[in-house]
């Protein structure tokens, strides 16, 4: 698979870089579970991608997430029902939880260091790739995406993902 991604998609890697040090920094890794999950499992991008999504394992740690992503400028837009915040600089969203939070997807998660890929060389932790695809049976279900061929190659990713981990 060939695709060359925007301008846009890469400026969110480079933040996505420099959200990841600060939060390395303050003790933590952020953990994927969006389409920067996909494609870190991928090796290389298959679209442009609009937001981040990431899980952190502790409160403690999703308080200071709001506090790093606040000094980007990013201002709060949500607090989600299902748990999430979600935070915006007017281009695009970055939106996380907690796995201690019993509301979202990712409650009492399993996260393995050995779980990362690379996109453009720089490493990218992910979530517990068995929920990442619960969740996306979960949101085709529900009616959220539509299962075309992007969900089916998403799919196809992280179960191979899976089984390459067994």
């Amino acid at each position: 698979m060939f695709f060359t991604p925007s301008k846009d998609t890469l400026e969110k890697l480079a933040f996505i870089n420099k959200l990841q040090d600060v939060s390395e920094k303050e003790g933590f890794k952020l953990w994927h579970c969006g389409s920067w999950a996909i494609t870190a499992m991928m090796g290389e991008f298959f679209k442009d991608l609009n937001d981040v999504d990431v899980v952190v394992i502790t409160e403690v740690n999703k308080k200071k997430l709001s506090q790093i992503v606040e000094s980007f400028g990013l201002r709060f837009v949500a607090q989600h029902p299902w748990g999430p915040v979600e935070y915006t600089n007017g281009s695009f969203e970055v939106e996380f939880d907690s796995a201690e939070d019993k509301r979202n997807s990712f409650y009492k998660a399993i996260f393995d260091e050995n779980n990362y890929g690379y996109i453009n060389g720089i490493k990218i932790y992910i979530a517990d790739p068995k929920k990442i695809l619960q969740s996306r049976h979960d949101m085709i279900k529900a009616g959220y995406k539509q299962l075309d061929y992007t969900q089916k190659l998403i799919i196809k990713t992280v179960e191979e993902f899976i089984e390459k981990r067994s």
